[in-house]
Protein backbone atom coordinates (compact mmCIF):
# COMPACT_ATOMS: atom_id res chain seq x y z
CA UNK A 1 0.00 0.00 0.00
CA UNK A 2 2.86 2.38 0.66
CA UNK A 3 3.92 2.12 -2.98
CA UNK A 4 0.39 2.98 -4.05
CA UNK A 5 0.39 5.94 -1.68
CA UNK A 6 3.62 7.25 -3.17
CA UNK A 7 2.07 7.07 -6.65
CA UNK A 8 -1.32 8.56 -5.74
CA UNK A 9 -2.02 11.89 -7.36
CA UNK A 10 -5.38 13.06 -6.03
CA UNK A 11 -6.11 14.11 -2.46
CA UNK A 12 -9.04 11.69 -2.34
CA UNK A 13 -6.85 8.77 -3.37
CA UNK A 14 -4.09 9.73 -0.93
CA UNK A 15 -6.59 10.13 1.91
CA UNK A 16 -8.27 6.78 1.23
CA UNK A 17 -4.95 4.93 0.97
CA UNK A 18 -3.64 6.54 4.15
CA UNK A 19 -6.83 5.58 5.99
CA UNK A 20 -6.51 2.03 4.67
CA UNK A 21 -2.97 1.85 6.01
CA UNK A 22 -4.17 3.12 9.41
CA UNK A 23 -6.94 0.53 9.43
CA UNK A 24 -4.49 -2.27 8.64
CA UNK A 25 -2.15 -1.18 11.42
CA UNK A 26 -4.73 -0.64 14.17
CA UNK A 27 -4.25 -4.07 15.73
CA UNK A 28 -0.47 -4.30 15.45
CA UNK A 29 0.96 -0.79 15.81
CA UNK A 30 -1.23 1.84 17.45
CA UNK A 31 1.37 4.65 17.25
CA UNK A 32 1.67 4.25 13.48
CA UNK A 33 -2.11 4.02 13.21
CA UNK A 34 -2.48 7.42 14.88
CA UNK A 35 0.31 8.80 12.68
CA UNK A 36 -1.48 7.71 9.50
CA UNK A 37 -4.85 8.97 10.78
CA UNK A 38 -3.31 12.39 11.31
CA UNK A 39 -1.76 12.34 7.84
CA UNK A 40 -5.10 11.39 6.28
CA UNK A 41 -6.91 14.20 8.09
CA UNK A 42 -4.22 16.69 7.07
CA UNK A 43 -4.38 15.66 3.40
CA UNK A 44 -8.17 15.91 3.47
CA UNK A 45 -8.11 19.34 5.14
CA UNK A 46 -5.60 20.65 2.62
CA UNK A 47 -7.91 19.51 -0.18
CA UNK A 48 -10.69 21.86 1.05
CA UNK A 49 -13.19 19.14 0.05
CA UNK A 50 -15.85 19.00 2.78
CA UNK A 51 -16.94 15.47 1.86
CA UNK A 52 -13.38 14.15 1.94
CA UNK A 53 -12.68 15.89 5.25
CA UNK A 54 -15.84 14.44 6.79
CA UNK A 55 -14.96 10.96 5.51
CA UNK A 56 -11.48 11.20 7.05
CA UNK A 57 -12.88 12.24 10.42
CA UNK A 58 -15.56 9.54 10.28
CA UNK A 59 -12.95 6.86 9.53
CA UNK A 60 -10.78 8.16 12.37
CA UNK A 61 -13.81 8.02 14.66
CA UNK A 62 -14.43 4.42 13.65
CA UNK A 63 -10.85 3.40 14.37
CA UNK A 64 -10.80 5.16 17.75
CA UNK A 65 -14.15 3.59 18.58
CA UNK A 66 -12.75 0.14 17.76
CA UNK A 67 -9.94 0.89 20.22
CA UNK A 68 -12.50 1.94 22.88
CA UNK A 69 -11.12 5.48 22.88
CA UNK A 70 -14.68 6.75 22.84
CA UNK A 71 -13.92 10.33 23.82
CA UNK A 72 -11.55 10.74 20.87
CA UNK A 73 -13.97 8.85 18.60
CA UNK A 74 -16.72 11.28 19.57
CA UNK A 75 -14.48 14.29 18.84
CA UNK A 76 -13.82 12.93 15.36
CA UNK A 77 -17.49 12.14 14.69
CA UNK A 78 -18.47 15.65 15.77
CA UNK A 79 -15.85 17.20 13.48
CA UNK A 80 -17.17 15.05 10.62
CA UNK A 81 -20.71 16.17 11.36
CA UNK A 82 -19.72 19.84 11.40
CA UNK A 83 -18.86 19.62 7.71
CA UNK A 84 -22.40 18.50 6.94
CA UNK A 85 -24.61 20.25 9.47
CA UNK A 86 -25.33 23.21 7.17
CA UNK A 87 -26.00 21.09 4.08
CA UNK A 88 -29.40 20.06 2.77
CA UNK A 89 -30.88 17.10 4.67
CA UNK A 90 -30.28 14.82 1.67
CA UNK A 91 -26.56 15.65 1.79
CA UNK A 92 -26.05 15.43 5.53
CA UNK A 93 -23.66 13.01 7.02
CA UNK A 94 -25.20 9.97 8.70
CA UNK A 95 -23.53 9.14 11.97
CA UNK A 96 -24.76 5.62 12.58
CA UNK A 97 -21.78 4.84 14.77
CA UNK A 98 -22.46 7.79 17.06
CA UNK A 99 -25.39 5.90 18.55
CA UNK A 100 -22.88 3.45 20.01
CA UNK A 101 -21.33 6.13 22.15
CA UNK A 102 -23.10 6.98 25.37
CA UNK A 103 -22.12 10.11 27.18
Amino acid sequence: MLDSLAQATSSAEKTQLTLSIAEELQQSNWERTVHYLNIAKEIAQNSKDDKLIAEAYEAAGDIYSNKDALDIALENYIKAYEYYENKKPSQRFRLENLSLIHI
